[in-house]
């Protein structure tokens, strides 16, 4: 089953998580939050640019 936690709008699925970029984020902030690299994330998810926007949903992979 997938948890919801909509306050922080982190939804968990098997083997990742999608995370919806809050106004404010950087993906240092993101990194720490999950605990991963800040290079694991661009790399995943394909970015071009450093830059966020709120509402862009990150994939980020599940490291336990």
């Amino acid at each position: 089953p997938q948890n919801m936690i909509f306050k922080q709008r982190v939804y968990t699925g098997k083997g990742f998580t999608e995370y919806a970029v809050q106004e404010g984020d950087t993906l240092y902030s993101i990194a720490e939050k999950f605990g991963i690299p800040e290079e694991l994330l661009i790399e995943v998810n394909g970015l071009r640019s450093v830059e966020l926007e709120e509402g862009q949903i990150l994939q980020i992979y599940n490291n336990h």
